[in-house]
């Protein structure tokens, strides 16, 4: 039966299984699918309040796996558009002008976590409370719930409504305060709190509340800026205060930044949050194991499973890089008529992204099999023409995901791109941008322009110390958790992904080796800090 369910997601078609998390539904497929040799998994041992990551690595996976950590977390709540979330916001704003104290609104999403806990236990878990728990949480919801009370959301605005009147901001300071302390049905939610807390903690009992996520949030709109920095104050409160009951929130790591200038106290709002910064090391075991399932779930390859996989630990690096040796070849011929390490060759066509890497996998299986080859062995063709295939792809979702924040991404690389080679000093960058870019980006900024393009990693800054004879290695903003400073003397290259969309220059006239970014090669050392 599991061996079936597996492999309806990992498919001849799809081999290394979806690319998006979200659609796994199954929770057996979404614990076999999980990797959890990595750092970051190690990293979520800390409870963190906030989970920050691009669009495609991994986010929703992290999240959601701690609804199958049953030894952690009894009660898992998740909310998981950002419609409900979208409510909240509106529904706070409503009764809390700009104006308003960022401790106010803070506040009133502590009410809000509180409430939506309430709710959620009063529906799944009353035989975990205690009777006087269950009393006090029950008496209190019964009038407070709207009739038509489909989501948290519709809880919220309901429940608000109830203590404030639109157009009376001279109450708001003192809304917590009211709502805290009000008597409804017996009971404060101050008391309901009480109950609850004191109820889970005498029986060892968690919860978690996870809201995934942020990324399709309009960030950009300034009515929205009190109603994010209160929620990033209460999430920093939230954590420390509350031994039974956790808020989990996931942030996209593309507009991170404004976040961070958002806070009005970065240092407590962020000290409990875990970035998602991915190793090709660990990419490899986990496109290895999903592998290795899709052999081990099709009877296709029973043979091919005893003599090639079962005796590899496919969760260590040396022997999944032994399994993808043996499927896709030591080495490769690249587009420029160069050898080098075929592993590293798909790795820095990603921007180290589980997503980029399952999207090319795919795609290249899928290319093997439409020129008449197998799963067995993958021909050399079949990856060069298989990446080719879904790079255009990888750099739209890109552009897509930094939209809010560079509205003219796309248009810049279009643009810009075909006059730059491979790697390129600061001087050239300018000229490109004085005669294309400025006009693409409709801004005279040229600061703007290169951090644009720094920060959605389409340039990157070349360590000149780390040059082979196969490689230039380029360091990219992507892989690490700061921005990448850079100086007038340094110099730049183009991601490997886009200098092929947007045809850079590449021949005799700019002659150059491949771009090899950090951390791409997965014998290299993890720099990564967490």
């Amino acid at each position: 039966m599991y061996q079936h369910q597996i492999s309806d997601h990992l498919t001849p078609a799809k081999p290394f299984g979806p690319e998006d998390a979200a659609t796994i539904v199954d929770p057996f497929c979404k614990r076999m699918l999980f990797q959890t040799q990595n750092r970051i998994f190690k990293n979520m041992s800390q409870h963190p309040t906030l989970i920050v990551g691009r669009k495609g690595s991994g986010k929703t996976a992290f999240l959601q796996n701690a609804m199958q950590d049953e030894s952690a977390y009894k009660y898992v709540y998740e909310i998981n558009t950002t419609g409900p979330l979208a409510s909240v916001i509106r529904t706070i704003l409503r009764i809390a002008p700009q104006e308003t104290y960022v401790e106010t609104i803070a506040e009133l999403w502590s009410i809000a976590f509180w409430l939506t806990g309430a709710w959620r236990l009063d529906r799944v878990a009353k035989h975990d409370l205690s009777s006087e728990a269950h009393h006090a949480t029950k008496s209190y919801l019964d009038l407070v719930t709207p009739p038509y009370c489909a989501s948290p959301a519709d809880l919220i605005e309901y429940y608000f409504s109830l203590f404030s009147t639109a157009g009376e901001p001279r109450s708001i300071e003192g809304l917590p305060d009211r709502i805290w302390a009000t008597d409804v049905g017996g009971y404060t939610l101050k008391e309901v709190r009480r109950h609850i807390i004191d109820s889970l903690a005498s029986r060892g009992l968690r919860a978690l509340l996870l809201v995934d996520s942020l990324d399709d949030f309009q960030m950009g709109r300034e009515y929205a800026e009190a109603a994010i920095k209160g929620l990033l104050k209460s999430l920093g409160k939230f954590a420390a205060g509350n031994p039974v009951y956790e808020v989990r929130f996931c942030l996209p790591a593309e507009i991170f930044p404004l976040f961070r200038e958002m806070s009005s106290n970065p240092a407590k709002d962020f000290a409990n949050k875990v970035s998602l910064y991915w190793h090709a090391s660990e990419l490899l075991c986990l496109a290895a194991q999903r592998l290795s399932l899709f052999y081990k779930t099709h009877c296709d390859y029973d043979g091919f499973c005893r003599h090639n996989i079962e005796h590899l630990d496919i969760n260590n690096r040396k022997d999944a890089a032994i399994l993808f040796n043996e499927i896709f070849g030591t080495t490769i011929e690249n587009c420029l008529g160069q050898t080098e390490d075929t592993i590293s060759y798909i790795m820095r066509h990603t921007q180290l992204l589980p997503r980029h890497l399952l999207l090319i996998l795919n795609s290249i299986c899928h290319v093997n099999i439409e020129m008449g080859g197998s799963h067995r062995k993958i021909e050399p063709d079949a990856i060069r023409r298989g990446i080719m295939k879904v790079e255009e792809t990888i750099c739209y979702e890109i552009f897509a995901a930094y939209r809010s924040i560079y509205p003219r991404g796309q248009q810049v690389c279009e643009s810009c791109i075909p006059e730059l080679p491979l790697s390129f000093d600061f001087g050239h960058l300018q000229k490109v941008f004085n005669y294309r870019g400025k006009k693409a980006l409709e801004s005279e900024e040229f600061e703007h322009f290169t951090r644009m393009l720094f920060r959605m990693g389409v340039i990157g800054k070349v360590n000149p110390d780390a040059e082979t004879e196969r490689y230039i290695q380029g360091e990219f903003e992507y892989s690490a958790d700061h921005s990448l400073s850079f100086s007038s003397s340094d110099t730049l290259c183009l991601h490997p992904v886009f200098s092929y969309t947007f045809s850079a220059h590449v021949g005799k006239d700019y002659p150059s080796k491949p771009v090899l970014p950090v951390g791409s090669d997965f014998n290299s050392a993890d720099a990564r800090s967490f």
